[in-house]
């Protein structure tokens, strides 16, 4: 069963080319396994509540930020569900910069959890055997670089079929 996410999120969306290649690679995984699909994005900021002034502050918030390169560790796991297999993302300065004054705008500076920056591929709860054999499977593809150009507030009430994009913006 596909546990509910709660509030609104903001993404990190990427280039045509990379969100091609990831979103196909997402849907494939998606219909092999019979798990959510979902759209390709690095979570800068969870949980976001939302109240009438959201969608001003987040546009505000886009006003500094560029372009940014992402350069890709590797494959990793875990065991959330929602990160069961996943990109890693190297943390640097920039990104770093823009997740603080995230959460200074949207969370008053406070948060729960830390910042590991991400791109998940695989939503679900399989067995380590299923998880070890994608990712074997997935050797075969080269994530080097992902370029950033788009940053989305997301609705991420309830499960992946109902998340919806409030507002995007090209960076």
């Amino acid at each position: 069963m596909t546990p509910s996410a709660k509030g609104n999120s903001i993404w990190l969306m990427f280039d045509k080319h990379s969100e091609a290649l990831l979103q196909k690679l997402i849907e494939d995984l998606s219909k092999q396994f019979n798990t959510p699909s979902f759209k390709p994005h690095l979570t800068l900021l969870p949980a976001i509540e939302f109240d009438e002034n959201l969608v001003d502050r987040f546009s505000k918030f886009t006003q500094e930020i560029f372009p940014i390169e992402l350069e890709v560790l590797g494959i990793n796991t875990s065991n959330e569900f929602y990160k069961s297999i996943f990109l890693e993302i190297k943390k640097t300065n920039q990104l770093e910069n823009i997740y603080q004054r995230s959460l200074e705008i949207f969370k008053d500076g406070k948060t729960n959890s830390k910042f590991e920056p991400h791109i998940s591929l695989f939503y679900s709860y399989h067995s380590i055997e299923v998880i070890n054999k994608i990712i074997n499977d997935l050797q075969t593809y080269q994530f080097n670089k992902i370029l950033v150009n788009k940053i989305s507030l997301v609705s991420t009430e309830g499960t992946p079929e109902f998340w919806k994009e409030i507002i995007s913006i090209n960076l």
